[in-house]
């Protein structure tokens, strides 16, 4: 009889030339076999395609997240927010995080300067600074510091 084939993105491991069980076939860097044994897939925290070797799965980096097995891309953090602490294969949206004097807008879908800061917390080289003693800021908002009267 023939040999069986590997489920999709798995290959036996170390080499081996004569398994004689489905055991012996292995999932690539960063993936597991899906909970239907029939492919890998991509862990959590990696996005990508295991099925594809040129493709394979990758850590999400500083910049997204994703929270299942899957072979699908990673989701990126809201405009202005980070991985903290430089993780790179997050599995979570609540590991993105504002920069400094910045936090989350209510819908989630952007960091946004706080009250007394003005800027824009989406665009690294601007950030937010403080109004200073000439200027106020009342709400949340990308927008700049209003000058005394």
């Amino acid at each position: 009889t023939p040999c069986t084939s590997c489920p999709s993105g798995s290959s036996i491991a170390e080499g081996d030339t004569d398994a004689t069980d489905a055991d012996s076939c292995a999932c690539g860097l960063n993936s597991e076999m899906n909970d239907a044994g029939d492919r890998c897939e991509c862990k959590a925290g990696y996005g990508g395609d295991a099925t594809v070797a040129n493709i394979g799965c990758s850590a999400c980096g500083t910049g997204a997240y994703k929270g299942d097995i899957g072979n699908t891309p990673c989701t990126s953090c809201p405009s202005g927010s980070s991985i903290a602490e430089g993780d790179t294969d997050a599995t979570d949206a609540d590991s993105c995080a504002c920069g400094l004097n910045s936090e989350m807008n209510d819908a989630g879908d952007r960091c946004e300067c706080k009250a007394g800061y003005g800027g824009d917390a989406t665009v690294a080289n601007i950030g937010c600074s403080a109004c200073g003693t000439g200027a106020y800021k009342g709400d949340i908002g990308n927008t700049p510091c209003t000058s005394c009267p």
